[in-house]
């Protein structure tokens, strides 16, 4: 890829929709044509479509008159807007709050027929009083529309505050359907054979993992290791809203007998150790030939999510990831990396030969490239002894910049947002982030995913991530490498295009 190509991909760009190209809308992540988002829901591969469900306030750029948003899309990338799903009832069950959704293909639920087999959902359906419980809807038309369960909520709520979350996959071992359900400050396990008569089997709790905010948005899946062996994960999202934590989407590694889950450990283990994800899930239904268990999460927290200086959308999801087990030092270890559908939409690829970062050269191939929608995947070799950090930096003329740096000598991955957006609302949202790496390697791999105003950074092949924000003041206008002469850096860089080229004429 040369200069004209890097033009000609600019001038791409600035056909892109006024709707879908205000400052800041990202262009290679989710979001809604309009108005607030937060959790993803429902996640289901059904007939060859990946079907994104979310929450969705369709009346305002703020949380409240929550209903379910839908898109469809074929390769995770590209997404089609399609009509709301769930709407809110607040005279009657009350507003549609996060959930799940499967392909009921035996029809267990009787709720479709012979050879139509229903998308049923499962969503905590909140009355205007607060209370939460659990309610079931179906589609008789792969989900484009909706009917509600006539005998809803399936689960009463048992007294509990915070009772919400359900999500649902079907167990072989005991020909059943399985959810998990958070209730407040524990996981509660149900089963069911028809997905609306369901039995409580166990609870998980104290002393597992972090309590520093209220658990939410369970998921229960099995994962093999690298050996073949297979692992059972439980990723719960801890409410950062009243926690010091920027960490917010946990998981834990054990054992799963069709009614209890055992954990290896109850030590912290993070997904992402960036600010902005949250609500983080897997689809269900991918085919066994694909094989793959893909993740995505909302790109927010909670603690500044209300004041994001956008309009008029307000929320957006993360790159989908692919989630794989790796040996860590202390047992199992959750790995991830953007998937391999992101390829589809890079421009051309320019070839990084192995050079110093502060090499000529090198400098000449970023300084050229455009700073918004990029596809980094570098590799570093690192010499022997104490090194000064290194890394990527984007910079504007109005002295802004951020720093995504490796810092071996403390063994962290550092994405360092303190010197943009000056303006913003909220300090929380201009904070130094940190992941933990491992120490002692002769080299370092680092993926970076940077849209318009965010990155999302993989280092050390997806054990180490963070996901930020990053609202500028001023449109970030170069980037840079840094660090020592004896740090050399190789690999390939792709310019991204847009994934909002055309208007959806449903929006």
């Amino acid at each position: 890829m040369n200069k004209d190509t890097v033009r000609k991909e600019r001038k791409k760009r600035a056909s892109v929709p006024e709707l879908f190209g205000e400052k800041y809308r990202p262009q290679v992540h989710f979001s809604a044509a309009k108005y607030w988002i937060n959790d993803p829901n429902g996640l289901v591969w059904h007939r060859g479509t990946y079907h994104l469900f979310y929450q969705h306030n369709p009346t305002g750029n703020h949380w409240g008159n929550m209903h379910w948003g839908h898109a469809i899309s074929q390769d995770l990338v590209h997404w089609e807007h399609r009509p709301i799903a769930l709407h809110a009832d607040p005279l009657g069950l009350g507003y549609m709050f996060s959930g799940c959704a499967v392909s009921d293909e035996e029809n267990s639920s009787g709720m479709g027929s012979a050879g139509q087999p229903p998308l049923v959902a499962l969503y905590t359906s909140c009355t205007v009083e607060g209370v939460q419980s659990q309610s079931l809807a179906y589609s008789l038309d792969d989900g484009d529309t909706w009917q509600q369960y006539d005998a809803n909520p399936v689960i009463q709520n048992p007294g509990v505050r915070d009772f919400r979350d359900p999500k649902v996959f079907w167990h072989e071992p005991s020909s059943r359907w399985i959810l998990s359900l958070a209730a407040y400050d524990r996981i509660s396990f149900y089963a069911s054979r028809n997905l609306i008569e369901w039995t409580h089997l166990s609870d998980f709790s104290k002393p597992d993992g972090s309590h520093s905010g209220v658990w939410e948005c369970p998921d229960l899946f099995p994962l093999n290791t690298e050996s073949g062996d297979k692992k059972w994960l439980l990723v719960i999202s801890v409410s950062p809203e009243h926690s010091t934590r920027d960490e917010s989407v946990q998981y834990f590694v054990g054992e799963f007998d069709g009614s209890t889950f055992i954990p290896d450990d109850n030590g912290e283990r993070w997904l992402d150790y960036g600010a902005d994800n949250y609500g983080a899930v897997t689809w269900e239904g991918i085919p066994p030939k694909d094989g793959r268990r893909i993740a995505i999460g909302w790109m927010s927290s909670w603690r500044y999510a209300k004041e994001m200086p956008t309009y008029p959308w307000r929320g957006n999801m993360t790159i989908p990831r692919e989630l794989r087990l790796v040996k860590g030092t202390s047992g199992f270890e959750l790995a991830s990396l953007p998937v391999r559908e992101i390829e589809g939409i890079r421009t051309g690829i320019i070839e990084i030969p192995q050079a110093s970062v502060g090499a000529a050269a090198t400098r000449d191939i970023f300084c050229d490239l455009p700073p918004d929608l990029l596809d980094l995947d570098l590799h570093f070799k690192l010499p022997q002894g104490e090194l000064e950090p290194f890394g990527i930096r984007f910079a504007n003329g109005n002295d802004e910049n951020v720093e995504i740096a490796i810092d071996m000598a403390s063994g962290k991955l550092v994405v360092d947002r303190t010197h943009v957006g000056q303006a913003v609302p909220n300090p929380k949202l201009v904070e130094r982030l940190e992941a933990p790496l491992r120490k002692g390697s002769e080299s370092l791999s680092l993926r970076l995913i940077k849209d318009v105003a965010s990155v999302e950074v993989f280092a050390d092949e997806g054990r180490s991530v963070v996901s930020a924000n990053l609202f500028y003041d001023a449109p970030f206008d170069r980037v840079e490498t840094f660090g020592p002469d004896e740090v050399t850096l190789g690999g390939e860089v792709s310019v991204l295009a847009s994934i909002w080229r055309e208007r959806c004429s449903d929006v």
